[in-house]
């Protein structure tokens, strides 16, 4: 609670949400657009009620049109993946299956994700990008972190940029490395540029009442200090970045933290990393067509995560779309022989390597994994 919370989401704009990529624009609230809690429309096809099925699905929880979302386990380590989309809402208001005052904003478009690894987690973003029906394009934002520290806590931020300057709290920034930490309560987190343009420092006081956040709250003025770190996108431009979140690091330890981790591929096809302190390798295929890194091809949507040690190699595969019968994943370079495997998975051999077919026809999204050794 002290970190998120309440108090969190009444100071922290909800525009720069961590992890958020959002269009630059102003959208009202559920009451600002209708006057009261609920879009009330009982004459409407769809019976716009208080706790209607509609309400939950167009108004309360409009989900994605993309069903990518989620991603694959192994050994404490993960990967996720989420294909930016417009929600359900947009989409059927444009089709003209929802009434005439019904508030319906578009997203943004591209592909994340969050490759999570001992000390590190790896936030891609690619093919970020909007465009609305008119032809017309809009500024986005992309916050890579966004904390908050009590107005009395002693936090410091310090950072070094590409071309050997110190980092200052501000806009755009061509940023090599931002730490953050707030010496009051000893957290700490650090953030490493692996690709992508430069982002803006932000750390300001905000306040706001807790009845922002839910009108049944207390009309109680919280303040916080806010900080945030932002890529700014060009509505002319489709954009990427990826960066290391480094948590509890000190600031001298994230110069060269990013020759740790190689960035493999980062499209709106396929993202993987590669971490070379770990042996693992982290891919997530978004498309129907799947994509190939290095030695490995997939035939479709799949998150993939493969770890070698000197003698075995362990491949973990999930269906983070929960739509597909099966997964084939095919990887030179590896041995034949199953130590170990989950039933769902079928070894064949390929030219060099091996070829795995996967049952994922009532998997749910879960992680299915397979041990191979030499002969």
């Amino acid at each position: 609670t002290t970190a998120y919370g309440v108090d969190h989401y009444v100071c922290v704009s909800p525009y720069r949400l961590a992890g958020v990529t959002a269009p630059v624009e102003e959208r009202q609230t559920v009451p600002e657009s209708y006057g009261g809690q609920w879009y009330e429309n009982p004459d409407h096809p769809l019976g716009f009620t208080s706790s209607s099925e509609s309400q939950n699905k167009y108004v309360y929880f409009p989900v994605g049109t993309n069903h990518f979302s989620g991603g694959a386990v192994q050994d404490g380590y993960a990967a996720s993946g989420h294909v930016l989309s417009d929600d359900v809402a947009w989409r059927d208001k444009q089709e003209g299956k929802l009434p005439a005052d019904f508030v319906a904003y578009k997203n943004a478009s591209g592909a994340r994700s969050w490759f999570m690894f001992d000390q590190e987690v790896v936030a891609l973003a690619a093919g970020v990008t909007d465009d609305l029906s008119s032809g017309a394009r809009r500024d986005l934002t992309t916050t890579l972190d966004t904390r908050i520290a009590a107005v009395g806590d002693e936090v410091t931020i310090t950072g070094r940029c590409r071309n050997g300057r110190d980092a200052t709290v501000g806009d755009d920034q061509d940023l090599d490395w931002v730490h953050w930490a707030n010496a009051s309560n000893r957290t700490a987190v650090g953030y490493v540029r692996l690709d992508g343009g430069a982002l803006s420092v932000g750390n300001t006081e905000r306040s706001g009442s807790q009845q922002d956040v839910r009108q049944a709250n207390p009309d109680t003025t919280v303040t916080r200090q806010v900080f945030d770190l932002v890529r700014h996108h060009s509505a002319t431009h489709t954009e990427s970045l990826a960066w290391a979140i480094v948590p509890n690091v000190r600031a001298e330890e994230l110069t060269g933290w990013a020759s740790r981790i190689a960035v493999l591929t980062n499209t709106t096809q396929v993202q993987a990393v590669e971490h070379r302190r770990l042996g693992l390798t982290m891919i997530n295929t978004f498309t129907d067509d799947g994509g190939t890194v290095g030695p490995c091809r997939i035939d479709g949507p799949a998150s993939v995560i493969i770890s070698r040690s000197r003698d075995r190699v362990q491949i973990s595969i999930s269906d983070p779309t929960h739509r597909a019968n099966r997964i084939v994943v095919e990887v030179r370079g590896v041995p034949l022989r199953v130590v170990d495997g989950a039933k769902e998975i079928t070894v064949q051999p390929a030219r060099g390597g091996v070829r795995l077919v996967i049952d994922t026809s009532s998997g749910q999204g879960r992680t299915f994994s397979v041990t191979l050794a030499d002969r």
